[in-house]
This record gives structure tokens, C-alpha cells and sequence, in this order.
């Protein structure tokens, strides 16, 4: 009977060993990647209108008034901010920008990244009853889905590190521009 009850408590345990806590962490995890994606992309879009806002502005008035190109007060700094507005637009965009690969992920080859079967980019042209049977095989084994979460975070975390890249340079660039075309204007002002 002694024998017995261990047996059960060790499988209990085993079982247990990715229990609730385990998944509220994946799931939260996952929540945070999900959230930070939607705070950058709002991030970019944001400047993506502001600068085109911007652009439009400089061009139909100040860019496209030939009296107002004639004067050096306008012009280097409206010149300024146009570039400086263009290179914030083109960082935000490549923020934004998706990315899908395109590789076919094929369990039966040595050494196949699992988490990659979990990324709609490598498997969406799979038939389906490829599919089903590569998840099949996948679900086997616990660590191996546990470890293929891991390598899945790891790459939206890197994706998500790319994008926060590019808004970290789209912000100080356009910062950069908007002051320095408004140091150029003050300068030019009161030396005249």
C-alpha cells in the first residue's frame, strides 16, 4: 500500500511539473508581448501622422510659395524639418512593417526548430493534413511544447527589440530636426 501511494505522489508531482503556474506565466507573458506590439505600432502611427501632417504643411505652404523660398529664414529651416520629418516617417514605416518568413517547417528533418511550427509564417503553406499530423507529433512531449513556447517568446521578444529599435531613432531624429530647425529660424532671425 506504502509503495503505491508514493508511486501516485510521483506522478502527481511529474504531472505538476507544468501546472497552472507554469501556464498563467505563458499566458501573461504573451499578454505583455501582445500589449507592447500594440504600444509600438500606436507609437509609429502616431508619427507617422504627425510627420505627415508636417510634410503636407511645409510643401503646399511654405516649400511651394515662391516668395517665402527667396527668403533664408524659411527656407533651411523648412528644409530641415522636411528631411528630418521624411527619415522619422521612413523609421516609423519600418517599424510597423511586417515581417513573415516564409520557411516550411518540416518535423522529420534533424534538428527542426519546433517553436517555428507555432508561427503562422512557416507553416501557412502547409496543407492542412501536414499540419495536423507535425502538431500531432509536436504534442507528444511536454518540454518539447514548453521549449518551443521558449523559443517563441524568445523570437517575439527580439522582433519586438527590432521594433522598439526603430522608434527609438524615429523619436530622436525627429526631435533632433524639430530643434534644430527651430534653432536655425532663431538664429537666422536675430541675426538679421
Amino acid at each position: 500500500m506504502e509503495e503505491g501511494t508514493e508511486k501516485k505522489k510521483k506522478n502527481k508531482n511529474k504531472s505538476q511539473k507544468y501546472g497552472r503556474g507554469i501556464e498563467t506565466m505563458y499566458r501573461v507573458t504573451m499578454n505583455n508581448h501582445v500589449k507592447l506590439n500594440q504600444i509600438a505600432d500606436n507609437k509609429a502611427n502616431i508619427m507617422i501622422s504627425i510627420n505627415a501632417i508636417i510634410i503636407s504643411i511645409l510643401m503646399g505652404s511654405v516649400l511651394n510659395d515662391a516668395s517665402m523660398l527667396q527668403s533664408e529664414i524659411l527656407f533651411w529651416p523648412a528644409t530641415v524639418m522636411l528631411v528630418s520629418s521624411l527619415i522619422t516617417i521612413i523609421l516609423a514605416v519600418l517599424a510597423t512593417a511586417p515581417r513573415v518568413s516564409s520557411n516550411i517547417v518540416n518535423l522529420s528533418e534533424a534538428n527542426s526548430p519546433l517553436s517555428k511550427l507555432l508561427f503562422f509564417g512557416n507553416f501557412h503553406e502547409m496543407d492542412v493534413y501536414e499540419f495536423n499530423t507535425q502538431m500531432k507529433e509536436f504534442q507528444k512531449d511536454d518540454a518539447l511544447i514548453y521549449e518551443a513556447l521558449n523559443d517563441n517568446f524568445y523570437i517575439l521578444g527580439r522582433y519586438l527589440a527590432g521594433k522598439y529599435k526603430y522608434l527609438f531613432f524615429c523619436y530622436r531624429i525627429f526631435l533632433i530636426g524639430l530643434i534644430v530647425s527651430v534653432g536655425i529660424y532663431l538664429v537666422m532671425l536675430f541675426a538679421r
